[in-house]
């Protein structure tokens, strides 16, 4: 009778040790994307084209207004990760180290200990790409900026950054943050430059290919562009999963093709009546693969659609609830929409 006992106590020993490794053994790991639209400090820094987000310029960029935003931003942030933070939050359109200070120190992100990461780039108008990360669940290796040259009568654009750290699984992750130049002055006309930006991003992932065994590759941003147009069809040669038959390590696979909410969100920027998908995630096959130690998860990738970031437009239907229409101030965060992916491991 003693000895059944003892064979019972460590019986449930065992299962509790079993169950207690795969609690630890399993996890989930969150990557967000946003364009958060001219994030801008108050203040004048020398050299950039940021006149118009001064208090007494154009936009009446005031202390107010900055930190309305960037509370706004932080709880968006905050939402997002429900009952665990964000991981990996990829950011577009932002000015400086200041504005990711204050927002990664002094909102109520500051006490996750989140770090940053970001471009300095020649942008006139000062905007740069950034990662947040933390430290805890994404351990910086390297970073780098990839420099998107202008041709004659082109504009200098955001650089893009690639950043590499470790994952909770020991793994090895290259990140890379985009925001490819605009399609100011055209789509067809600013087509190429684009192309380019895009070329580079491939460029760099061959070599990652080459040299990383069993690379993991992240691809996040604001593209300006569709999943059918040039950059991401012709030069990044990006599958769709939903037709790919079988996933190959060495390819890119596009998560945010035909996502749509319950509040009949389609993409995550709207223009000329129709919703525009032009921020994207892409990652490569192993990241698809249920064998794979870090893969992606159940929920995959969504558009959030938190009721603070939309409003209603005049035909009833639910839009971004951007900072600014015109020069006129809607108190809203961007005309963007984040992007959540989940990864599992």
């Amino acid at each position: 009778m003693i000895r059944q006992q003892v064979k019972y106590g460590l019986l449930l020993i065992l299962i509790g040790a079993s169950l207690q490794f795969s609690v630890k053994a399993r996890g989930r790991f969150l990557l967000m994307e946003w364009n958060v639209e001219n994030l801008y400090d108050t203040c004048h820094n020398e050299g950039i084209d940021d006149y118009a987000f001064l208090p007494n310029g154009s936009y009446r960029w005031t202390g107010q207004r900055y930190l309305h935003k960037l509370r706004l931003i932080a709880q968006t942030i905050a939402s997002a990760g429900g009952v665990s933070p964000v991981d990996l939050i990829a950011l577009c359109e932002v000015e400086n180290d200041s504005v990711l200070k204050q927002l990664t120190r002094y909102s109520v992100l500051g006490r996750l200990g989140y770090q940053y990461v970001m471009t300095h780039s020649p942008d006139l108008r000062g905007m740069n790409v950034a990662l947040i990360y933390q430290p805890g669940r994404f351990k910086l290796v390297d970073v780098r900026s990839i420099h998107v040259p202008p041709n004659r009568g082109e504009r200098y654009t955001r650089d893009i950054l690639h950043v590499v750290g470790i994952l909770p699984t020991m793994d090895t992750m290259d990140v890379y943050v985009c925001h490819l130049p605009s399609r100011s002055g055209g789509q067809f006309v600013t087509d190429s430059y684009r192309r380019r930006g895009a070329g580079l991003i491939k460029k760099s992932i061959d070599s990652v290919f080459c040299h990383r065994i069993k690379p993991m590759i992240v691809v996040t941003g604001d593209f300006n562009d569709e999943p059918h147009d040039n950059s991401l069809r012709k030069v990044m040669e990006v599958k769709k999963t939903s037709k790919a038959s079988v996933i190959m390590d060495s390819e890119m696979y596009l998560l945010s093709d035909g996502l749509k909410t319950k509040s009949g969100v389609e993409g995550t920027y709207f223009y000329k009546e129709r919703w525009n998908r032009l921020d994207h995630v892409l990652v490569n096959g192993r990241l698809l693969k249920s064998d794979s130690s870090f893969r992606l998860g159940s929920q995959g990738c969504s558009i959030l659609d938190f009721s603070w970031l939309l409003k209603r437009d005049s035909k009833g239907r639910y839009v971004p609830r951007r900072t600014f229409l015109g020069t006129f101030y809607q108190g809203g965060l961007s005309d963007h929409l984040p992007l959540l992916t989940q990864f599992e491991f």
